[in-house]
């Protein structure tokens, strides 16, 4: 998405990120996924500023690649919009002898034009 082409609402766009963790069902390391697995590390369903995920997980045919679909809300404001991810209540109990306090994930903010 650019400010000559940008994301309409009711539109999914695709993000694409790395490092988001165990997927059910599980994907062996460094193979190349054949279908859908979705993220399975925090509590929950991860959401987005700008609107509903409708999946999250392996991107498939892509080792290590993870990709989050998200449709743009009708409601999401016209310009250039902050699109941050969020998992609430990550890394609790992680199998640990003490107890861990709940913690939010969140990733980095990027520019998403939005019309």
């Amino acid at each position: 998405m650019t400010a000559a082409s940008p994301a309409q609402r009711g539109e999914v766009v695709t993000v694409y990120m790395t490092g988001l963790g165990v997927v059910a069902p599980p994907v062996q390391t460094g193979v190349a996924p054949t279908g859908p697995a979705a993220v399975r590390y925090c509590n929950g369903t991860p959401t987005a500023t700008l609107g509903d995920i409708l999946y999250a997980g392996v991107t498939p045919g892509y080792p290590g690649l993870y990709q989050i679909n998200i449709r743009i809300s009708p409601s999401a404001p016209s310009g250039n919009d902050n699109l941050t991810i969020k998992w609430s209540n990550c890394w609790v109990n992680a199998g640990f002898p003490y107890s861990i306090p709940a913690n939010d994930s969140l990733s980095n903010t990027v520019i998403l034009p939005v019309q």
